[in-house]
Parts: C-alpha cells; structure tokens; sequence
C-alpha cells in the first residue's frame, strides 16, 4: 500500500512548499488508504492507542461530532 506515492514523495523534505499542481500521489492508493482510515476509526480503543502512542498519529471524526472543527 502507498508503493507509488512514497516514492513520488520520496525527494520533497518534510515542510518545504509543494505547489498544488506537482503530482506526489497517487489517488487510487489514497482512497485505499481513506477506506482504511475510516475503518480503523471505528476500531477497537487499543488499536487507536497504539497509532498515537508508537506513530504519533491521532484518528478523529472529521464531522460536526468530531472533536476537532473542519473548515
């Protein structure tokens, strides 16, 4: 999973500006990754705790019940 996008990103540094126009992704495999995002949303609360606490990474509904407000 995120075969060709990881090496489409592999040569842009992590905070440099990207023009919205320069290809860094392939959609079909983020759409594969949202439906995984999704799904482990719903997830156990364990799953979730190991996401933050190993990865740094917090899921969180990006709705009008989530936590955080989406523009």
């Amino acid at each position: 999973m995120l075969d060709k996008t990881l090496v489409l990103l592999a040569n842009i540094t992590p905070g440099t500006y990207v023009p919205d126009d320069t290809v860094c992704f392939d959609r079909a495999e983020l759409d594969q990754l949202g439906r995984l995002l999704n799904r482990l949303l719903y997830g156990p609360s364990s799953l979730r705790r190991i996401l933050q606490q190993s990865h740094g990474v917090t899921l969180t509904r990006a709705d009008e019940f989530g936590g955080i407000p989406t523009v």
